[in-house]
């Protein structure tokens, strides 16, 4: 812990006073009804939920961890993060955004448990999502820690707590409503951020030139093939992100929050060119600036905390303890949301169904405090030294080779049955965390085999069981508009 820097704090300080009054402010009309709480009436325009999921899946890693993975192993690293968050927008705008919002539930879940209807894929489904998002939080966690010690002056525990407790209070309190409208303003203050750091490495180096000369003197591999790290690292990290993307639950909440499935598509392409934004023009040259700079750096995951304390007046720096705590608590408070949705709607509920929309909502924020006090705990005493680009690659590889291809196939292929979908989900979920727990592979490699086999599961066990029911046939229906002549031939193909 060193001297407590008052200018950043103050800004700081003044950044959560507002999200926690927009949390405040909501309160009443979020608990008002579940559809309020978890989805925000469903009234959400493509813009302010473009910049919601953005800063969503904007986490840590996005403004700390995976900048420090490319400048450690190399701007291809930076390419194939950039292109699969890019192309994995694009993939959802296509292939689910449309028919999710035509669905009209809350969470991924109530797609699958009604697509896939046996009494055992919503607790599963449910049970997976939420002990990847727990762990999902941990890294989180770590990352505001790591920016109240380094621009702050406050030491890691205190900003670990700090985090938490913000997050806590106005997700608890506002739902989605809170979650959407801190999103908007932690998106322009933490894009204006990277992108004004990105410039400015640009012009105390003379432009692109000499960026990449000062960069490439002192990491002559940083914008080459590092032969050190096998190839299978890249194309697993490209995939790992891409089907994170379209398979997210907190992304297809945010799809559900949409108006219309028109307005669920166009919030997606927004979405895309904001990517491109983040993850590309901004890297650059953060990423150039760290080595030209700090070429040396101990922990990479500082690459924007020395910049910033090295170039910027300390009321820049305090906008960007803003601008990072503002994607580290999106992605929380998305998480955190996402947790409570499944554990009270596909969990309790279960057990439970006629308890009220009141006791509903009382225990959603219940489960926020429970996690959140849990993952501060693992945060400080069991994951402090974990690599925060690591973690959440590892986390969004399980996510998306879980769920990926049961979802695809539910969405676009009538065949696919109620078994078929939750030997997708059970066959996807075993395979990932056993290679990746016996490390026979190259990191985030286990995500390949995990995909054929989900994918091999769900089709051949489809075909080995009773075809689709109508009420499953009738789903797809809806989702995809069909006409009542197109209805009748999946039903005289299917059965």
């Amino acid at each position: 812990m060193g001297e407590i820097q008052y200018v950043p704090l103050s800004v700081t300080v003044g950044y959560f006073a507002l999200v926690t009054i927009i949390g405040i402010y909501y309160t009443r009309k979020a608990t008002s009804a579940l559809d309020e709480y978890y989805v925000a009436g469903r009234t959400v325009g493509p813009i302010i939920n473009a910049i919601a999921v953005v800063m969503a899946i904007g986490s840590a890693a996005s403004f700390m961890g995976f900048l420090g993975m490319g400048y450690k192993l190399g701007f291809l690293l930076t390419l194939c993060i950039s292109a699969s968050a890019i192309t994995g927008y694009v993939w959802t705008q296509f292939m689910y955004s449309g028919p999710l919002r035509r669905h009209g539930k809350f969470t991924l879940v109530d797609f699958l448990s009604e697509r896939y209807p046996t009494p055992y894929i919503r607790p599963i489904s449910a049970l997976l999502i939420s002990i990847f998002f727990f762990a999902y939080l941990i890294p989180q966690y770590k990352g505001g820690g790591v920016v109240a010690d380094s621009l702050l002056g406050l030491d890691f525990t205190t900003g670990v707590i700090l985090t938490a407790i913000i997050v806590l209070v106005y997700t608890s309190l506002g739902g989605m409503w809170a979650v959407t409208w801190n999103a908007v303003i932690q998106g322009i203050v933490a894009l204006s951020v990277l992108l004004g750091l990105s410039v400015t490495a640009f012009y105390l180096l003379g432009g692109w030139n000499g960026a990449l000369i000062a960069a490439t003197q002192n990491k002559p591999l940083l914008m080459a093939i590092n032969p050190k790290i096998p190839w299978l690292l890249y194309v697993g990290v490209y995939t790992a992100i891409f089907i994170f993307m379209g398979t997210a639950p907190h992304v297809v909440m945010r799809a559900l929050t949409s108006k219309t499935a028109r307005t669920a598509r166009l919030t997606m392409a927004i979405v895309s060119v904001l990517a491109i934004l983040l993850y590309f023009v901004s890297y650059v040259g953060i990423i150039l600036g760290g080595a030209a700079f700090f070429p040396k750096l101990k922990d990479p995951d500082f690459i924007v905390v020395e910049q910033v304390k090295a170039f910027w007046h300390p009321i820049g720096a305090g906008l960007t303890v803003a601008a990072i705590m503002a994607a580290i608590m999106s992605t929380t408070d998305a998480m955190l949301l996402a947790i409570a949705a499944h554990i009270q709607h596909d969990l309790i509920e279960l057990i439970k169904p006629d308890i009220s929309e009141r006791t509903k909502v009382i225990i959603a924020a219940s489960v926020i405090i429970v996690a959140s006090i849990l993952a501060i705990l693992l945060t400080l005493f069991a994951f402090r030294a974990e690599l925060i680009g690591v973690m959440v690659t590892l986390l969004t590889g399980a996510i998306g080779s879980s769920f990926f291809w049961p979802l695809v196939l539910g969405i676009w292929w009538p065949r696919a049955t109620k078994w078929g979908g939750l030997f997708g989900v059970l066959s996807g979920s075993i395979t990932y965390s056993t290679l990746e727990l016996m490390k026979v592979l190259p990191k985030f490699a286990a995500v390949f085999p995990a995909l054929i086999i989900s994918f091999l599961f769900t089709v051949l066990v489809s075909l080995m069981t009773s075809p689709p029911s109508k009420a499953e046939l009738s789903l797809v229906l809806r989702m995809h508009k069909l006409s009542d002549e197109e209805y009748e031939q999946l039903k005289a193909r299917y059965g």
